[in-house]
């Protein structure tokens, strides 16, 4: 796809989320950049409560994230790959997602016995996953289906 249609996308990517923001009647900062090596539109939002837009534990951003998805697979007829950030919301989440891994990597090492992580979205689990996947002493598997689906962290 050449560069002039991703500059027209993200164009589209802009619009359509200020009109979403517009049926709020919330006015944040938005800036949309595109990422050609994976494809990905990342929806930048910052404005005076964060807290409002990304929710308990992301379901608000998941939502918006969904919701402008959506809007724009009915404008367009193409499902865009979606990012949408709120402050630096993803990035600190990411970093306790690593965090926990960690531990309970050095949890199952001493104990012996499997960690299992509970309420995990698909993209939390997926964090967990390539956080372990090199670790020499565990390694994780998903357990269980939809939303009782959990993460396991178990012995090698």
């Amino acid at each position: 796809m050449s560069d002039t249609s991703h500059t027209e996308e993200q164009s589209t990517v802009l619009q359509t989320t200020r009109e979403f923001f517009d049926q709020l009647d919330i006015s944040p900062d938005i800036g949309v950049n595109y990422d050609p090596e994976t494809e990905y539109y990342t929806i930048q939002i910052d404005n005076d409560n964060p807290g409002l837009l990304i929710g308990y534990r992301g379901d608000t951003l998941g939502a918006i994230q969904y919701y402008v998805s959506q809007a724009l697979r009915t404008q367009t007829g193409d499902w865009l790959k979606l990012i949408v950030n709120v402050g630096n919301y993803r990035e600190q989440r990411q970093e306790t997602l690593e965090q926990l891994a960690l531990n309970a990597a050095k949890r199952v090492e001493f104990s012996g016995e499997p960690y299992i992580f509970t309420n995990l979205t698909p993209p939390e689990r997926r964090v967990i996953h390539l956080t372990l996947q090199e670790h020499p002493k565990v390694t994780t598997e998903s357990i269980g289906e939809g939303r009782n689906r959990q993460l396991s962290v178990v012995p090698r």
